[in-house]
Order: structure tokens, then C-alpha cells, then sequence
């Protein structure tokens, strides 16, 4: 059942973020995801569903990006970092987002 959930998720902010922008030429390179967990686990897993069905609906592939690590702070500060053209999004668990609220350095 949290997986469910958590695909249910993921695929409503991919689409809240990147659905308003459809009507327009965008995404015109791919989207990156970065999860925050290993590869193999359910938040991949979830992600990897989430981006095939987000990809198909924006017409533009989605690359699932694993940035493990410092409790999310890794896969955070790299979505941070990207450059500002709307092609990167994060995934994490709300656990995760908790735990790094007041530790984030970015």
C-alpha cells in the first residue's frame, strides 16, 4: 500500500511541475529525476514508473538519476546546483525530507 502511495506521488508532483508547461515547446531535452535512494528500492522502483508514464505523456524521455547518500542532502544539493531550465525534479520520501530539513547546506 506505500508503494502505491508513493507512486500516486510522485506522479502527481512530475505532473504539477511539469504538466503546466506542456502547452508550451517544453521539455525540449530530457527531464532528469533524482531520487535520493539506492537503486533497486521503492522509491526507484516508483520513480522508474512514475517517469515512464510522465515521458510518454510529455512526449520527452525522463532519465531516472540515483543520488544516495548524506540522508538526501547528495540528491538535493544536485538538483540545487542544476542549472535553472526546469529539466530537474527530485524525488524522496517524506521521511527523508523530514530528517534533513534543518541540516540541509543548500
Amino acid at each position: 500500500m506505500n508503494g502505491l502511495r508513493s507512486l500516486c506521488v510522485i506522479v502527481a508532483a512530475l505532473a504539477s511541475v511539469f504538466g503546466s508547461a506542456a502547452a508550451q515547446d517544453y521539455p525540449n531535452k530530457p527531464i532528469r529525476l533524482i531520487v535520493v535512494t539506492a537503486s533497486g528500492g521503492l522509491m526507484d522502483v516508483a520513480a522508474r514508473v512514475a517517469a515512464e508514464h510522465v515521458g510518454k505523456a510529455l512526449g520527452q524521455s525522463v532519465v531516472i538519476e540515483n543520488r544516495p547518500g548524506g540522508g538526501g542532502n547528495l540528491g538535493a544539493e544536485a538538483v540545487a546546483k542544476a542549472p535553472p531550465d526546469g529539466t530537474r525534479s527530485a524525488s524522496s520520501s517524506s521521511a527523508t525530507s523530514q530528517s534533513t530539513r534543518t541540516s540541509t547546506p543548500i
